[in-house]
């Protein structure tokens, strides 16, 4: 196969994880790759914690549509700016819009992927060369949310399973987050107020959830903000709580995960990675949910929070088992490998 030059726009914090292996394949393969980021969420900090180097470009510009729509705009001249100065043969991301219209624009053939089907998907399925999916999506959702089949690829399994095989873990999380081993530990993630499938029953979720896990004896709360505003809100509201973390700087997520006794999170991607590794999970997400969500609420790895009421009937206990170190699915690796290296 001829060698290609790959352009990747990680968009998100939780797509850092995702494409590191990928771009490793990528270049042991030959190919070259080139990395934008947009400042959202921990991303950056994300990227040179993995020692992934990237070009910063463009930021969150916040909720509601207009905000949005003008971040669009304003990132797609970034990007725009950017690829005139490159030799791209493919463009790739996790469901950056700002990309797939860039791409568009630009007559790169672009692969979009996203795993949560209730997502805006209106520019990636018109704009996109090639959509690829989890094969779990089923094809009448597809139809229904407008997305041509010629378009449609899949992959086995879950996204999440492209790099937890990959993960190892590392106690000194403890010392890192001032915890005492017999303590328990419980990680909680808010939900994205921002995005435009938020729902504010989820904010109320939250807020009692780690109201109730702060009441707890002998229970530390490590919570992980999306934006500064929310470090700042929590921060203020809690601030003479003496079981709350709230770390300074981007963490080892998957590390933290697999060290926490409990899981609370309005986090698609973190209560997948959780479900997987075996540590108990809730969601306090109360958006229209997903394929893959209701796969694993099904084989009972994934448990959603619907009321006030089920939160008071969490209790906070050490995990005393643990699943054995997730193995690598090559399978899903290599098969979204090949289709960004046939998209064109």
């Amino acid at each position: 196969m001829n060698k290609k030059r790959i352009w990747i726009d990680v968009d998100n914090s939780p797509h850092v994880l995702f494409f590191e292996p990928i771009m490793k394949r990528l270049q042991e393969a030959g190919h070259g790759v080139v990395i934008t980021a947009r400042a959202c969420a921990q991303t950056h900090g994300l990227l040179q914690l993995h020692h992934i180097p990237f070009i910063p470009l463009g930021r969150h510009y916040g909720r509601g549509l207009l905000p949005k729509i003008i971040g669009l705009g304003l990132r797609s001249l970034q990007l725009l700016r950017f690829a005139f100065r490159q030799d791209i043969d493919i463009a790739v991301s996790h469901g950056s819009r700002a990309l797939v219209w860039t791409s568009y624009l630009m007559r790169i053939p672009c692969i979009t992927l996203y795993d949560y089907e209730y997502v805006y998907t209106g520019i990636f399925n018109k704009f996109s060369t090639k959509v690829l999916l989890p094969e779990l999506i089923p094809k009448e959702t597809l139809r229904a949310i407008g997305l041509n089949a010629k378009k449609i690829a899949t992959y086995p399994g879950l996204k999440e399973e492209v790099y937890l095989g990959n993960f190892l873990p590392d106690p000194g999380i403890y010392d890192l987050l001032g915890i005492g081993k017999d303590e328990v530990l419980v990680t909680l993630r808010p939900p994205a107020t921002a995005a435009h499938y938020h729902d504010p029953l989820s904010e109320v979720l939250f807020e009692s959830a780690l109201q109730h896990i702060l009441s707890q004896k002998n229970v530390v709360a490590v919570v992980l903000p999306r934006t500064d505003d929310q470090r700042r809100e929590l921060l203020h509201s809690y601030a003479s709580c003496q079981g709350l973390r709230i770390p300074e700087k981007p963490v080892d997520g998957l590390n933290l995960l697999w060290h926490s006794d409990l899981v609370i999170s309005g986090g698609g991607t973190m209560n997948r990675e959780a479900a997987l590794l075996g540590v108990p999970v809730f969601s306090v997400f109360s958006g229209k949910r997903g394929a893959v969500d209701q796969t694993l609420l099904r084989q009972g790895k994934l448990h959603f929070l619907r009321s006030v009421e089920d939160i008071q009937n969490i209790v906070p206990q050490k995990r005393r088992y643990r699943l054995p170190l997730p193995q690598s699915n090559r399978r899903v690796i290599d098969t979204i490998l090949q289709e960004i290296l046939t998209t064109g």
